[in-house]
């Protein structure tokens, strides 16, 4: 595929518009943030997909080589500072892989998903932060069983961010996480119920956000 396309990002990106394709109203902040939705949902590239099948399962590979997609208040999210950045990020060329294991025609699916690229922040008029470089990386990790009346998704993701050139205070390399288990059982054709556990963290490594606030004096809860 050519052009505007949905990224192929954990279990439910592609279809992230699609009501019925999950079973609460959100999906789980910790892997499909709608913050940076703008930045996971699609991206303008090329993109190559592939599948093996057997007696065993399916095998699907997805693979793209984009450009991101970033807005003003993702630019503000990554650097700091909110209202104050005035620049913007220059999204260089990003790459995505997907590789997904189905066994008993979907009812188990197990997937890997990694992304990798870099964008150069390139200041405003007026701007307090300096010209720097943002990298991020995110990987996920999903398991999505479908019975008849039960069913059970779970995924994690871990995203690696460096920011280079902009300074003391906002230089640094992180390691967020989140992660989510979602349980549900069908009660009747049109009723089913579902319970889910979501939790996710800025740094794995700061997760009361002592540290944050020693470095930026903002409240810790940020």
């Amino acid at each position: 595929s050519l052009g505007r396309v949905k990224n192929p990002f954990g279990l439910f990106n592609e279809t992230r518009d699609v009501a019925f394709t999950r079973n609460g109203i959100f999906l789980p902040q910790s892997v499909y943030p709608e913050r940076i939705r703008s930045r996971m949902i699609s991206g303008d590239g090329a993109y190559l997909r592939g599948e093996h099948a057997n007696d065993y399962g399916s095998l699907r590979l997805n693979a793209g080589v984009y450009r991101p997609r970033y807005n003003d208040d993702f630019t503000s999210q990554v650097i700091g500072g909110g209202k104050d950045v005035r620049g913007e990020l220059d999204a260089k060329t990003s790459y995505i892989l997907r590789l997904m294991y189905e066994l008993e025609e979907g009812r188990y699916r197990l997937a890997f998903t990694h992304a990798g690229g870099d964008a150069d922040y390139k200041p405003g008029d007026e701007d307090p932060v300096a010209a720097g470089n943002f990298d991020f990386m995110p990987s996920v990790l999903s398991f999505q069983y479908s019975g008849e009346r039960f069913g059970l998704t779970s995924e994690y993701a871990l995203r690696r961010a460096k920011l280079r050139g902009f300074g003391p205070a906002r230089d640094r390399d992180v390691e967020g996480e989140g992660y989510y288990v979602e349980g549900s059982y069908r009660l009747a054709p049109s009723w089913e119920v579902m319970l889910r556990y979501d939790a996710s963290y800025a740094d794995r490594n700061d997760r009361d956000g002592s540290e944050y606030q020693a470095r930026t004096g903002r409240p810790s809860y940020e």
